[in-house]
């Protein structure tokens, strides 16, 4: 079957990012063809991808959804790209979709994998959002995902009596102090992990990968959410500009990608 070009992101070495074509297949039936107008970067994973701190006890459980290569290197990495399909199954043939793919401008996938994006929900666009000397103290439940220790003791410092704190960083194969001292016993505080991939076994019967995936889209429709995202970086520009953003002083909120085709279609 004819096939055509593409460009993907492939980590190819610590601290080493190139862009490489891709021959794309036509789609099938069941499949459909997106070409890729956004993307976001996983900051914390990506970062330890980058660096090749993926523990060789992990590299099997961190496979991303259409992932390629092998841990530690090379690998197309990344879970996270808003797109228009351009060919494919004719119910969302110009349809933007968003799908669970690494950093690519062209691809095919099942018509399965891919979800229609709300109208209403810019592309762009990926709770409300504070500073942590800002954030409401006394908290009930605190969720963390900055992938830091500061984060981590921000956390256990907001969260009230007897909350937990569900860790949502992924820090690889390196350690993180964790500041069990002061209040943490006498607040009864709760320190507890989470795996964003999968929610508990209990409620898989009803939220289902499709459902999770439908109602995290819908929760976008929050303008406030646009200040979490980093002003966008060309997709070619990503090999030059990857190591300032993965740098430990880099500025922390999300950054967004955007692809050649953004500029054509919106």
């Amino acid at each position: 079957m004819a096939k055509i070009q593409g460009k993907a992101l492939w980590y190819v070495g610590p601290g080493r990012v190139e862009l490489q074509e891709e021959a794309i297949a036509a789609p099938e039936p069941g499949q459909v063809q997106v070409r890729a107008l956004f993307g976001a970067i996983s900051r914390g994973t990506e970062r330890l991808v980058h660096a090749g701190r993926v523990p060789e006890s992990e590299y099997d459980r961190m496979r991303a959804p259409f992932m390629g290569g092998t841990f530690p290197f090379p690998v197309k990495y990344g879970y996270a790209t808003v797109g228009r399909v351009e060919a494919g199954a004719a119910g969302l043939r110009q349809r933007i979709v968003f799908s669970l793919h690494p950093h690519q401008s062209l691809f095919t996938l099942s018509a399965q994998a891919v979800l229609p994006v709300p109208e209403d929900v810019p592309p762009p666009r990926g709770a409300r959002f504070a500073t942590p000397e800002g954030a409401p103290s006394d908290c009930d439940v605190v969720f963390h995902a900055s992938g830091t220790a500061g984060g981590l003791a921000t956390a256990l410092r907001l969260a009230g009596e007897e909350a937990p704190i569900v860790e949502l960083s992924w820090y690889g194969s390196g350690d993180v102090a964790a500041p069990l001292g002061e209040a943490f016993h006498s607040r009864r505080l709760r320190l507890i992990s989470s795996q964003v991939g999968a929610v508990a076994l209990s409620h898989r019967a009803r939220w289902t990968h499709q459902r999770r995936l439908a109602a995290a889209l819908a929760l976008l429709n929050e303008p406030a959410l646009d200040a979490l995202l980093a002003p966008a970086m060309a997709f070619e520009e990503l090999p030059a500009k990857l190591p300032a953003v993965f740098g430990s002083d880099a500025n922390a909120i999300c950054p967004l990608i955007r692809y050649p085709a953004a500029d054509e279609a919106l």
